[in-house]
């Protein structure tokens, strides 16, 4: 899922929409090299005017140590591809080396994802990861290049600077980076270039790709809202309807903040109190198949081909409601199953959607929402409650279950239905009175589910066995896991793992029969629970 210390760039060239809004081309100002006077000093002004175009992906796929080895490739005069772009309504629009050129801008402004231009663009909201991953870049490059200050005090005073710097500024000033212009007046043709460029090169998944091609959708934006918490580029300004922009920023935050806090380190898994869906880092494709089951669509798969019939229904939200009723589809959706609503039933992540291993499951997570839209309802929901103990402990008891539906029946989304299927299966076994032994019987004999029971306890297929005396992470997070999921906090009422986002103190006494409001009448219990019982 998440992609591992990659170095969010975003902010260092702003996004602008030039198909729309500047629909003719300059035919002048086009330098054939951009040189780091360009870019800072006298020639800022070309620094200013640089542009992403508005469906550019995020520029956050870089590591650390590729944008160390890009700026000191630039020190030291060796060759980078060109930069290529187009020039129009005043703009310079990046249309390929966006990655490339705000590397070399990350280290004139001292911001690798964590400094001015970054707080400013994604209003004060760093994740972590970005902040860590922003740190080692920082360090990487004092260590083998160099604060660009150190060259910039050397271009005004030579004596102040070692030799090699001194060298690498006869280089900054005779291997500027070259330039190339997409030489035509039609945003159109620049847009079709944008995408046959970046195809030829890194490709553009398919899940980028159709937002990209329905950018102005309710899908899209709500998509992208939701996976920066609204904040950074506001794919949403353009509405004709002021006060709906301030309403998804709002909304957005609020889903984002219920998905992916409180925020993670990179250790082992060593607290209960874990954000729903993992960390909030390159969330986009998640977040992309949450707001289309949200709202009653059936996510593609992944790796499925973009066409032309696939994209043709996402029609421009230009007023901004269609943004709104996704976002509120997906707020609503989330809430029976996470939050202090009186309709949900917190279901720990630990239990339903992370592995024994520490990692979150998008799989696990969505046959989940699944399964709880089949059971939703008074009737299927108290059934729930009722064995909700039960059935929890039976899934904690039996977590490589989960893991191997997708290893036996289809990974993606071809597992989620199978797994949804598996918690029907359990659920209605107890239902029904069957006992955990019972189910084991009943599953081995499933024509479906008869390879889950391979005649070994729980514990015994839990066991894995590794080479090595270091314990790995995986094993680190296991060993904190496995004996929370068996002691951690439970409701008073079905007796479920309690998740700290989910909590509610009811009066075991209540208060249409007395119940005072000491301590000694006060219960933990789940939202839901406590609302049935209160009623």
């Amino acid at each position: 899922m998440p992609k591992a210390q990659t170095v969010n760039l975003d902010a260092l060239i702003p996004r602008e929409d030039f198909s729309v809004k500047h629909d003719v081309a300059a035919k002048s100002g086009k330098d054939p090299t951009i040189s780091i006077s360009h870019l800072a000093g006298g020639f800022g002004v070309f620094s200013n005017s640089l542009r992403k175009p508005d469906f550019q992906r995020e520029t956050a796929d870089w590591t650390p140590q590729k944008i160390v080895d890009l700026v000191r490739a630039f020190v030291d005069g060796e060759l980078i591809p060109a930069i290529i772009l187009w020039k129009g309504g005043g703009f310079n629009f990046v249309i390929d080396g966006a990655h490339r050129l705000s590397a070399v801008l990350s280290w004139v402004y001292d911001d690798y994802g964590d400094r001015t231009r970054s707080l400013e663009y994604f209003g004060d909201l760093i994740p972590p990861e970005q902040i860590k991953a922003a740190r080692k870049t920082r360090a990487l490059i004092e260590k083998e290049i160099g604060h660009f200050s150190r060259y910039e005090a050397g271009l005004k005073d030579r004596s102040s600077v070692d030799d090699i710097t001194a060298a690498r500024l006869d280089n900054l000033s005779s291997h500027p980076l070259t330039a190339q212009w997409v030489e035509t007046q039609d945003p159109r043709v620049a847009e079709d270039s944008f995408f046959k460029i970046n195809e030829a090169a890194t490709a553009i998944d398919n899940v980028e790709k159709r937002i990209i091609k329905t950018r102005d959708s309710a899908l899209a934006i709500a998509s992208r809202s939701i996976a920066r918490s609204g904040r950074g580029h506001k794919y949403w300004n353009h509405l004709s309807d002021p006060s709906a922009e301030a309403k998804i920023e709002e909304l957005s935050r609020e889903i984002f903040e219920s998905l992916f806090n409180p925020p993670m380190d990179d250790g082992p898994v060593q607290t209960g109190d874990l954000p729903i869906a993992g960390k909030g880092y390159h969330v986009l494709p998640f977040v992309y198949d949450l707001v289309n089951r949200s709202n009653g669509k059936q996510a593609a798969e992944a790796s499925a081909k973009v066409t032309t019939s696939s994209i043709s229904s996402l029609a421009a939200d230009d007023t901004g409601a269609g943004t709104i009723d996704h976002l509120r589809g997906v707020k609503r959706h989330l809430s029976y199953v996470v939050g202090k609503q009186p309709r949900s039933h917190g279901l720990h992540p630990l239990v339903y959607f992370w592995n024994r291993s520490g990692n979150f499951t998008p799989s696990a997570f969505f046959a989940t929402l699944e399964f709880f839209d089949g059971i939703r309802g008074k009737s299927g929901e108290r059934k729930f409650m009722n064995c909700r103990k039960g059935f929890e402990d039976y899934l904690i008891s039996n977590k490589e279950h989960v893991m191997r539906i997708p290893h036996k029946l289809g990974s993606g989304n071809r597992s989620i239905p199978w797994i949804a299927k598996y918690f029907d299966f359990i659920l209605t076994a107890f239902i029904n009175g069957s006992s955990s032994e019972e189910i084991d019987k009943m599953l081995e004999g499933d024509k479906n589910f008869g390879f889950l029971i391979d005649g070994q306890s729980g514990q015994e297929r839990f066991t894995e066995k590794v080479g090595g005396k270091s314990f790995s992470m995986s094993t680190k997070s296991a060993a904190f896991i496995m004996p929370f999921l068996k002691s951690g906090l439970r409701c008073e009422i079905c007796g479920g793992l309690l998740h700290q986002k989910s909590i509610h103190i009811h009066h075991r006494e209540l208060k249409s029969q007395g119940g005072g409001a000491d301590m000694s009448n006060a219960g933990l219990t789940h939202p839901y629970c406590n609302s049935v019982t209160q009623a």
